[in-house]
């Protein structure tokens, strides 16, 4: 499943405070059964874009460990939405290399 996590009133640096009330970092792992995550900003603060492989795991860590840490931060509960994600894919290495078809490239093509 994935979720959308609009932060109302948050800037960057208050999301950079936000992954250390969940001890991750922005360059880190993400949290047990999130497959990724992204942020970016908006008109009116941050908007968090996840995968989870799991919806009672991403249940729990938002009662558990975000709506809390957003409370200590002082920000406005979030708006959040969810919907199904029916594939996705992942890379390794370089994304573009390792995934696509070798007739994508080729060798002696002129730069």
């Amino acid at each position: 499943m994935a979720a959308d996590i609009e932060l109302h009133g948050c800037s960057m640096d208050t999301y950079e405070m936000l992954l250390a009330c969940l001890e991750l970092t922005s360059s880190g792992r993400a949290l047990p059964s999130c497959l990724f995550h992204w942020v970016e900003d908006s008109a009116d603060g941050v908007v968090l874009h996840e995968v989870w492989a799991d919806r009672a795991v991403w249940d729990q860590v938002l009662i558990e460990f975000l709506l809390p840490a957003t409370s200590i931060l002082g920000l406005p509960l979030p708006t959040v939405r969810t919907r199904a994600v029916a594939g996705y894919l992942i890379g390794e290495g370089d994304p573009i290399r390792h995934h696509a078809p070798r007739r994508w490239f080729r060798e002696d093509a002129p730069s």
